[in-house]
């Protein structure tokens, strides 16, 4: 069970989203690569020091919930109770974040166009993603009392991994072709019921000890 947020925690917290909700909404305006660090600081009325203490890249400005995903997915592979299934957990898993990422209202979706018009954004998104996995496949090989680099615990991380990003670029899809949230996410979940009946056909003995 998590610690509940201190003040100063809270506080870097608001200065986090403060400043990421500057820059999404210079990127929406202006693309990714027109919009400087600068520029970034002055809209959240801090200095540019500041800006690259919370996020050191620009590309960070945009994967702003880059280390939250990792360590939630690192957590739910580690709190699973014996037995438990790591195909369930991230299910539920991209379930929640599909719901939050299903909030960026109308006037935002523009700001779901950056990575797909930018190649320095979709090659920090592939390195993210290579991170992910190796957290992923580092927290399985622990619960699986195996080497870091047990092929078996590789693939598996690499099979939830893509599965999970799939369902992210469809949600982004169907807001973008003009779903509202809630038949986008209705398509989203038929997707992933489809989806993970059959990945559950292979992965059912698949549990931690």
């Amino acid at each position: 069970m998590s610690k509940p947020e201190g003040l100063r925690e809270r506080k870097k917290r608001k200065m986090r989203e403060s400043i990421a909700n500057a820059a999404a909404r210079l990127f929406t305006r202006r693309g990714f690569e027109t919009v400087t660090v600068a520029e970034v600081a002055r809209e959240a009325e801090v200095s540019e020091q500041t800006v690259f203490n919370y996020f050191p890249t620009k590309e960070d400005l945009v994967f702003d919930r880059d280390l939250e995903i990792e360590e939630g997915l690192v957590r739910l592979v580690r709190e699973l109770k014996p037995g438990g299934k790591p195909l369930a957990a991230i299910r539920e898993y991209t379930l929640l974040f599909l719901d939050q990422l299903g909030e960026v209202p109308p006037e935002n979706h523009g700001f779901l166009h950056l990575v797909s018009e930018s190649p320095a954004l979709q090659a920090h998104g592939r390195e993210m993603r290579a991170r992910h996995t190796a957290s992923l496949a580092k927290a399985l090989a622990e619960r699986m009392q195996r080497p870091d680099s047990d092929t078996e615990v590789w693939t598996v991380a690499e099979i939830l991994m893509v599965t999970q990003s799939s369902f992210m670029r469809s949600l982004v899809q169907h807001m973008l072709g003009g779903k509202d949230k809630k038949r986008a996410l209705a398509a989203v979940r038929a997707e992933m019921d489809r989806v993970f009946e059959l990945l559950g056909e292979g992965f059912s003995k698949y549990r931690v000890p």
